[in-house]
């Protein structure tokens, strides 16, 4: 998947469209979504159904509050849809009971549900939910689904990979390179799903 189109990078550096351009941009492109997907520890592909369980053998207090916090296998939850939280006695989930919404706090970009339910403590728990980008023709991501924070990373991304190029070295513009990566970097670690004491799905 491609996070941007080829207008839109051309747009942004001011070149034509012409054959050698779009290249080196479609060579970019794809680069910077496997990297920023490796960067952030998710995938971009669309997920209608998703399915992760947790075994919660712990729980944190917080004030008068026990606490758990989970890191989703998958980032960019989409917040149009439902995400379903459920615990159960038993990993086949016979009789899954729901955690209701009122004890959630969920982050959707990072896939970081909060649960501050302690009927969750040594159950199981299976959280469903729909993640990923939908792409147009199947190559590039939805504009109208894609957060703005990622657009403006895959459009730095990008622009750096591309500051070297023969091309883009000598076209005429005024590129402050050295900003754009402090802005880049910042970006990242905003969103980073880096939490060590969050529980990870056992499947």
């Amino acid at each position: 998947m491609r996070l941007l189109t080829p207008q839109t990078i051309r747009a942004a550096l001011g070149v034509d469209d012409a054959k050698p351009f779009n290249d080196a941009i479609g060579t970019a492109l794809d680069t910077a979504s496997s990297r920023l997907a490796t960067e952030l520890r998710t995938p971009f592909a669309f997920s209608p159904q998703q399915q992760d369980i947790f075994y919660i053998d712990r729980l944190f207090t917080q004030g008068r509050l026990a606490q758990v916090e989970l890191c989703l296998s998958r980032g960019l939850l989409r917040p149009d849809k439902p995400v379903l939280v459920e615990w159960s006695d038993d990993l086949l989930f016979t009789s899954p009971q729901p955690v209701a919404n009122a004890y959630q706090s969920l982050n959707y970009d990072k896939g970081l549900l909060t649960l501050l339910d302690g009927a969750v403590q040594h159950r199981f728990v299976r959280v469903t939910y729909t993640a990923g980008i939908d792409t147009l023709d199947d190559v590039y991501a939805d504009p109208d689904l894609l957060p703005g924070w990622l657009a403006d990373a895959a459009r730095l991304h990008v622009t750096l990979s591309l500051q070297n190029h023969p091309l883009f070295r000598d076209h005429d513009r005024a590129v402050d390179y050295k900003l754009m990566a402090q802005q880049l970097q910042d970006i990242l670690a905003g969103q980073l799903r880096y939490r060590p004491s969050a529980l990870r799905p056992i499947r």
